[in-house]
């Protein structure tokens, strides 16, 4: 299960515009339990990203007066398993962002950002998950435009490497040295082309999806950023989804795995 850019209300009321929220954590709060409650195999709850901006509640109480993040406090009730850090996460630097990862009990995985002094990763890059005797390895990666939107001062010290570039690392270790029989690749950016029909959008510098989708061993594509309700489907063999922004959507993705020698 899937959700992205969840940068909405995170009550079901939407205080901002005084009306029915028309996405809200709460919302996919009921959808993930009756999913749960329902389901005999494993469930994994992920989100791609750029959850700790955009709400009254999130800028008073997380930003203003330093209490703990609503949007956090919201997703650890519905117990998210990994989440990719969004380039909205740096919007109020690096103190905002690192007191809700700590706040998190779940991992805020970017493979791609690291530290510019040494190269040395600034979040964890990955999570590996045992569920119904699948090893699940779970790659969290972020558009490296960040420097062309944010101020220096937010992200000070990191820097951005190229998506595709760490994904074929990071397939490599989850495949060879974890193990693992599933790699999900969580990656807050959108489609340089069309998923459909392959043509450009001239967004090479902050969306990498299409060429992600090209990597050989990711078995899914979960993006955001773009706000694109993108249902699922196959790009170059990799099953690709993106459920839209501010918690709208969710996307449901069941494999059905056969056990021949290995999964």
């Amino acid at each position: 299960l899937h959700t992205s850019d969840m940068h909405g209300s995170v009550l079901p009321w939407d205080d901002f515009r005084d009306q029915p929220a028309d996405g809200s954590i709460a919302q996919i709060s009921t959808l993930v339990t009756k999913i749960r409650e329902t389901s005999a195999h494993p469930v994994l709850v992920l989100d791609s990203g750029d959850t700790i901006q955009g709400t009254p509640l999130e800028q008073f109480a997380h930003i203003r007066w330093s209490e703990s993040s609503p949007t956090i406090a919201a997703m650890k009730h519905v117990a998210y398993d990994a989440m990719a850090v969004g380039n909205h996460e740096f919007n109020f630097g690096l103190g905002s962002l690192r007191r809700a990862e700590a706040q998190a009990e779940f991992p805020f995985l970017s493979a791609n950002t690291v530290s510019a002094a040494t190269g040395e990763p600034a979040f964890a890059s990955h999570r590996v998950i045992e569920a119904g005797g699948v090893r699940v390895g779970i790659v969290g990666l972020v558009t490296p435009n960040i420097p062309g939107w944010e101020r220096p001062e937010h992200y000070r010290g990191l820097a951005f490497r190229p998506m595709d570039e760490v994904a074929r690392e990071q397939v490599k270790l989850l495949r060879e040295g974890e193990n693992c029989d599933l790699v999900v690749v969580l990656a807050h950016t959108g489609f340089e082309r069309d998923p459909d029909d392959g043509r450009p959008s001239g967004t090479e510098a902050e969306d990498w999806a299409w060429r992600l989708a090209q990597i050989e061993g990711i078995d899914i594509l979960l993006t955001g950023h773009t706000h694109t309700d993108i249902p699922p489907r196959k790009v170059s063999g990799t099953i690709v989804s993106q459920p839209g922004g501010r918690a709208r959507l969710l996307t449901r993705i069941d494999l059905v795995l056969e056990d021949n020698d290995g999964w």
